[in-house]
């Protein structure tokens, strides 16, 4: 739940402010261009850090917190919500199940309440 807390916050006071300007085909380009620089990196330190991965079950409130960032971050347009969470969660040292797990499990409570939103 705490991982949700950043993209709920954001998404209720930029969300509206997001829909008026980045709709361009150009804004959402940079945004893939971005994406693609950022998982480029998540891999870099996916094969850096292989000797200490955390596991599913003890991801850290920190960890936590910064997977969530990430997934806020996602609601701007052209960002991947799932390739932004897993590529931090390897940034972070954990192993592609462990991401791959946090990131769906954390993206429930946000597509639920976007859901709502409509």
């Amino acid at each position: 739940m705490l991982a949700s807390i950043p993209a709920v916050v954001f998404g209720l006071f930029a969300g509206d402010m997001l829909d008026e300007h980045s709709r361009s085909f150009l804004f959402i380009g940079c945004s893939f261009l971005v994406s693609a620089v950022f998982f480029q990196i998540s891999e870099y330190f996916y094969k850096k850090k292989q000797g200490q991965k955390n596991t599913y079950q003890d991801p850290s409130w920190k960890q936590s917190l910064v997977i969530g960032i990430s997934q806020a971050v996602a609601i701007i347009p052209g960002i991947s919500r799932s390739g932004s969470t897993l590529a931090t969660g390897l940034m972070l040292g954990f192993d592609r199940q462990a991401a791959l797990r946090f990131s769906f499990l954390m993206g429930a409570p946000i597509i639920f309440g976007a859901l709502l939103l409509l």
